[in-house]
């Protein structure tokens, strides 16, 4: 090959290889540059992402909020005549149960509901000894064993000598410590 052909060869390779070259260079910056976008759109993503979770426990919590304040408000007025005491204490069991049903918490959210329920009862229309001994039966697990029991019969699960059992493990307790309080007060 002659020299002026060996020149125009080799000017030709090497306008192909800066071509090449080039393109690769480019296909590298669309790369980092396509791997950027897709890291910055999956930031921006997750950003949004988060902003919705975040508003929707803010609203949902001043919706719970406001059905705790709807069913503890029907509650009060439920047991207002008859008075949160001693004696009553098997039908607020039983009427707070009943209005938790009605609400979408499910299973040991239910139960927990139910016990915060019925200790603002307490706090709010109890007086005197009454609300001693119901603040105790609360504390002592008396009220949430209550509870369970009355579930477990609803659901065909109940078992007597289990019933003896938690009434001697929850109920004893709780009556030993309030007669023992009653005798010292003495």
């Amino acid at each position: 090959m002659s020299e002026n052909k060996e020149q125009k060869a080799a000017a030709v390779a090497e306008e192909v290889v800066i071509d090449i070259v080039n393109e690769v260079a480019e296909a590298t910056n669309e790369a980092n540059t396509t791997e950027e976008v897709i890291e910055n759109l999956a930031d921006k993503v997750e950003e949004k992402v988060e902003e919705v979770i975040s508003e929707t426990t803010e609203l949902l919590e001043e919706k719970v909020e406001e059905v705790k304040d709807e069913v503890l408000e029907t509650l009060k007025e439920k047991v207002k005549a008859m008075g949160v005491k001693k004696s009553t204490l098997a039908l607020i069991i039983k009427f707070t149960m009943e209005a938790v049903e009605k609400t979408p918490k499910k299973g040991a959210e239910q139960k927990d509901y139910a016990l915060r329920l019925i200790r603002a009862l307490v706090v709010d229309l109890a007086t005197g000894e009454d609300k001693d001994f119901l603040l105790t039966a609360i504390d002592s697990g008396a009220v949430g064993d209550t509870i369970d029991l009355i579930v477990q019969a609803t659901q065909g699960e109940l078992d007597v000598n289990n019933v003896v059992e938690v009434a001697t493990k929850s109920c004893l307790p709780c009556c030993l410590s309030l007669l023992a309080k009653r005798t010292n007060k003495k």
